[in-house]
């Protein structure tokens, strides 16, 4: 993420190595780089999409931290802010990176990020 204060230090962060028990392991191709966020207002409103998928993975409807990939040569905090504006229909403060999460496919980076109350931030009607 971007290097200021109030960002945890990377040595600090939380890191997660998940396995995927329902396909056979292969190879490990983290060709995605994805960041994600916890997004919160002032008053404690957490924000969160709705995904409905029906791929190989899953089939059917998943309630998810808003998020997607990072663009060639977008920094991580560029990143997220993009990404929520395109999902949420919010702009974002980035508070402090969580940690990241790295499984057969991706490696996904976290983050803690604040946006105006509810009232001021769109609707986005499935």
């Amino acid at each position: 993420m971007e290097n200021r204060e109030n960002l945890i230090p990377e040595e600090e962060e939380l890191t997660l190595e998940l396995k995927d028990n329902e396909w056979p392991f292969s190879y490990t191709d983290h060709d995605r780089t994805v960041v994600r966020a916890i997004v919160v207002d002032s008053e404690r409103n957490y924000y969160f999409v709705r995904a409905v998928r029906n791929d190989s993975f899953v089939d059917g409807e998943l309630i998810e931290t808003a998020g997607g990939g990072v663009e060639p040569g977008e920094d991580l905090v560029t990143a997220v802010k993009r990404e929520l504006r395109e999902e949420l229909g919010a702009d974002v403060e980035v508070i402090c990176r969580i940690g990241l999460v790295s499984d057969y496919y991706n490696l996904i980076h976290s983050a803690l990020a604040r946006t105006r109350p509810v009232s001021s931030v769109r609707s986005r009607a499935p």
